[in-house]
């Protein structure tokens, strides 16, 4: 057949014992190869022959195919060419041993693609949070399985971008949000306020220093924080952002005197939130001291729930 295309498709479809079919691996000719991968199902030894192709589509998606011991994942990866190694890093199921020799290939690329691997090994990822490629990092912190010990190596990193990216996770712990909030970066700070699963608590300095801060999202921030003096929570009572004021009626250093203004402020949600802070004061004024406090008191727990009850309603400001 003159025709690639007629050729490729009557391979696809020919009823050919395996010697045949292999006979066509083996000729390393293109339109042969292509019309053996249109087939269903190949034999392993078929499979075999095409991933040494010399073209490398031919060879990429063989091996996607073909199951691999753990003796061919080893010498896949450590093949001459990056394309071919990176193609391991991504397969799933990667024995530890295979993804620490991946880690440590020369290829960031492969490196990269390693740190994408949602069965990443926690040694693994820890390597490769000190990377010296921040590209290694980036793809490392979008992996939504990436252990927790790694998460806080990240962070800690040298590179903005990706502790920003680390800010963004729906998965951080307190101990996490400390560690991003250390050195005060603002832009770091910016990411923690918009992430809405996380509840960062700002040490007194930085909540002082964000009070003023000319972006309401950082200001939001500092409302929240425990450290909050009874001053900076009346001037933040005052704040023209109705997101400010909503994360102030939660703090206890607000004196009643502003927290009774908030329960009528213009704002639906700060005057909702302000009413149930106030009736949680009174019923813990008035309650008899229990040794385990009730979850419910937790004011990111009210915050939280009145949220899904009330919801936003005016949209972010």
């Amino acid at each position: 057949v003159d025709d690639p295309l007629a050729r490729a498709e009557a391979i696809a479809g020919a009823e050919v014992v395996e010697s045949a079919l292999l006979a066509w691996a083996d000729s390393d000719q293109l339109v042969a190869q292509t019309g053996l991968l249109l087939r269903r199902s190949l034999p392993a030894k078929v499979l075999e022959s095409l991933s040494f192709s010399s073209h490398a589509g031919i060879q990429r998606r063989a091996l996607e195919r073909h199951e691999l011991s753990t003796d061919e994942l080893l010498g896949w990866s450590q093949a001459e060419q990056p394309t071919v190694r990176a193609l391991m890093a991504e397969r799933a199921g990667l024995p530890p041993a295979i993804q620490q020799l991946l880690a440590q290939d020369v290829a960031a690329d492969v490196r990269q693609t390693l740190a994408g691997n949602a069965d990443l090994h926690e040694g693994v990822a820890l390597r490769l949070a000190q990377d010296a490629d921040p590209a290694v990092q980036t793809a490392l912190v979008l992996n939504p399985r990436l252990p927790e010990s790694a998460v806080a190596a990240l962070c800690a990193s040298t590179s903005r971008v990706v502790r920003k990216l680390v800010a963004s996770r729906p998965d951080l712990t307190d101990e996490q949000v400390a560690i991003l909030l250390g050195d005060g970066d603002e832009e770091v700070g910016y990411h923690l306020a918009s992430n809405e699963a996380a509840e960062p608590e700002l040490p007194a300095a930085l909540a002082a220093k964000w009070a003023g801060h000319r972006l309401p999202s950082l200001r939001a921030l500092a409302a929240l924080s425990p450290a909050l003096s009874a001053e900076l929570a009346q001037r933040l009572a005052r704040d023209p952002a109705p997101m400010v004021r909503r994360n102030v009626a939660w703090s206890p250093n607000l004196p009643e005197a502003w927290l009774t203004r908030l329960t009528t402020d213009p704002d639906a949600l700060v005057a909702q939130r302000a009413r149930t802070a106030q009736a949680q004061r009174r019923t813990v004024a008035v309650a008899t001291p229990e040794p385990t406090p009730e979850p419910a008191s937790s004011p990111g727990f009210l915050r939280r729930l009145l949220d899904r009850i009330v919801g936003e309603g005016k949209g972010v400001e």
